[in-house]
Order: structure tokens, then sequence, then C-alpha cells
């Protein structure tokens, strides 16, 4: 599912990977425009959150989509009216991390479980927006780079939701600002479980960290045009 975004629209569309056809379904449309949400599958419902309105206004707001009605409820109000923030479903919940609200950066996170109930989480070691998070085959949570600060669009840190500790992890080779990242199992890779990191504001480069395995990020063209 791909919904809302830069430049402000409302659209939502669903994407069959596993079709020949490149055409994509629309759903109906979001309860309003915006741009730089976050969202995950949560119990088999899609929640998205948060995001800046055309308006300039960062809203708290969480919406469901419901399959019965076929249509976007209202799901949830997060503790924290974001935009730019980053989300990954963990213990059956979308956690969201940092983020701004418009006239300052977040250091906070929080859980949105599938019943409404919103959970504050641990806080990030700093402040960060533009970032990427993944979740990991073991259930810690990797967060990657940002557009704040400036020393974080290389940074790595990893949370373990056991026990909410932080630790760093290995440097990407590349900036990455408003990136895209997800896990994959690599059949290259003996099919061990990897995280693909792509893109980003100024960037046309990717990158591949076998994190079981290794100790760096993989940028061989041919390894990640295989595995695509």
């Amino acid at each position: 599912m791909v919904a809302t975004g830069v430049d402000f629209t409302d659209k939502s569309q669903v994407i069959d990977v596993s079709s020949s056809s490149t055409a994509c379904a629309n759903l109906p449309s979001y309860p309003f425009a915006m741009g730089a949400a976050a969202g995950g599958v949560v119990n088999g419902s899609p929640i998205i959150c948060g995001g800046v309105r055309n308006s300039g206004k960062t809203t708290d707001s969480c919406h469901r989509f419901d399959r019965n009605s076929n249509s976007w409820k209202r799901h949830s109000s997060m503790t924290s009216r974001r935009n730019g923030h980053a989300s990954t479903v963990v213990k059956n919940s979308l956690f969201i991390t940092g983020g701004h609200d418009s006239s300052s950066r977040l250091v906070t996170t929080e859980y949105i479980y599938a019943n409404g109930t919103v959970q504050r989480g641990p806080n990030l070691p700093v402040a960060r927006y533009g970032h990427c998070s993944v979740t990991l085959h073991d259930g810690k949570v990797m967060i990657l780079g940002a557009d704040f600060r400036s020393s974080l669009e290389r940074n790595v840190i990893i949370m373990d939701p056991a026990d909410n500790t932080f630790s760093t992890g290995h440097s990407l080779r590349y900036k990455r600002v408003n990136a895209a990242c997800t896990l994959f199992y690599s059949p290259l890779h003996n099919g061990r479980p990897v995280v693909l990191a792509a893109g980003g504001e100024w960037q046309a480069t990717a990158e591949v960290y076998d994190y079981t395995y290794a100790n760096q990020w993989q940028t061989s063209m041919h390894l990640i045009i295989f595995n695509m």
C-alpha cells in the first residue's frame, strides 16, 4: 500500500508485487491530503499516523483502513503531533519514532496498538527526523539515517524492545535522508535476513547489510539488483 505523500495528496493505492501487471489498484481517498506520514500493517489492518497537511499544520491523528466498509476510519491520536517520523511494526503494534511537530524536533517514541491504545516508548538517544526504521528478524528495531541532525545521515542505531535499550550499529556507506529501508531473506546470502537501504534526497544509491553475518554495508549493484 502507498498512501498520501508530497505534494500533499489524499490518494492511496495498492501494488500487487506478485502480479506481472504494473497497474495499481486505487483505494478510497485518505480523509485529507498530506505528506510526511508513516504507517504499517498491524494485525492485518493498515494504519497511517501523523503527517503535515497542505495548510502547514502537523497532525497527531492515526487512521486505519477498514476492509468491511472500504474506508479510512479514525483510529487514535498520538501523544505528539509528528511529521518526518518513521514507523515499523513491533509486537503487534506500530512503533513510531522521532519526527518534528513544526516547531521542535522530537526525541520521543510511541506504540500504536490495533485496539486504539497508545503507549509511550523509550526516548531516542537524540532527536531525529527524516529517518527510516525496520524490524529485524529477532524483533529488534534498526533506525537508519536522518535529515536532522546532519551527523546522523549515516548513523545506524538498534533498539531492543525487551529492555528499551539502544546500541550503535555499523554506519551506512552513503548519506540517507528520507530514504527507504526494508528487510528480506536473501537467496544470495544463503537465505539470511538482510536490510536494504535505498535512495533518499540527492541519493541514487542502494546498499545491503547482511547483519547476522557481516559487519559492513555492501554496495555491489550486482548484489542488489540480483535480489530485487
